[in-house]
């Protein structure tokens, strides 16, 4: 614990003196941004692609920072310490459209976007070292990138402070991999596509109207297909299938049902074709 807090401490030294120095960008990520990424959220140099290339319009730039693991990616956009972000103190979460693309840190935001499209790569960050604003830069469901929600961490005195167990517990290697990142930004993929449920149809174009008949057989068919059925009840399963003679045979003796089949050839035209069947000497 000793070691840790003399980390920490150590850190907001650093970082105090960069700030009274007006570090550049190069200065603020070695010093200060890097070992955010790999010290306090322990990623490995084998997880982080430093200045990735990203070909756009016939330009070659770079992005800062990706992360990638199995399942995810982040890209990380950092801009020199001196670069204040807008913030909201009061609010942790804001949309973006909170975010004038005429300022700093609008302009931050609309660069790491762009990247990330070009990557296919779904969250991002800006930071200058100290304010940390955290969003998802590309979404595949409904929701637009004005309506998204961005994560605002607005000193790295509260990101080693106070707010260190959210800050790490989202953007840690163990947090991502766990998805707390998308699980907070985006939410699950059943609140994501809550529209698409079996209560709810469409008619036309605009015209949305309730389900009568779902709410009265809702819990059968949660029933009828949750995983756990057979755990339940193993007589429920035999309500999943229609008892029918005229359909379905059951045989007592192999205790199977059985129902017949078609012939994989019609006899009469395998028949014809045997007797067209031609001998040559």
């Amino acid at each position: 614990m000793e070691k840790n807090d003399a980390f920490l401490s150590n850190l907001l030294t650093i970082y105090k003196k960069l700030k009274l120095s007006d570090a550049n960008e190069a200065e603020t990520r070695k010093k200060l941004i890097d070992v955010v990424i790999e010290n306090v959220l322990g990623w490995t140099t084998d997880d982080i692609s430093y200045e990735e290339r990203v070909s756009e319009d016939g330009k070659t730039t770079y992005a800062d920072y990706i992360i990638r693991t199995a399942d995810v990616s982040i890209l990380i956009e950092a801009k020199r310490l001196g670069s204040t972000f807008y913030t909201v103190p009061e609010k942790k979460k804001v949309k973006l459209s909170t975010f004038s693309e005429d300022d700093l840190t609008g302009k931050a935001i609309k660069q790491a976007r762009e990247y990330c499209r070009k990557k296919s790569i779904p969250f991002a960050a800006v930071t200058n070292g100290s304010q940390w604003i955290i969003f998802p830069a590309v979404r595949t469901d409904s929701v637009s990138f004005s309506d998204s929600t961005a994560l605002v961490f607005d000193s790295i005195e509260r990101i080693l402070g106070e707010e260190s167990g959210h800050f790490r517990g989202l953007l840690s290697r163990d947090g991502v991999i766990e998805g707390n990142l998308a699980l907070e930004l985006i939410g699950r993929k059943t609140d994501q596509f809550d529209e698409r449920r079996l209560n709810k149809f469409f008619k036309g174009i605009s015209i949305k109207k309730e389900n009568p008949i779902y709410p009265l057989i809702e819990g059968a068919v949660v029933s009828a297909f949750s995983d756990s059925i057979v755990d339940n009840d193993n007589s429920i399963l035999e309500k999943c299938y229609v008892k029918n003679a005229d359909r379905k045979k059951f045989d007592n003796r192999i205790e199977m049902h059985l129902q017949k089949r078609e012939p994989l050839f019609n006899s009469q035209r395998l028949c014809c074709i045997k007797a067209l069947k031609i001998e040559f000497p």
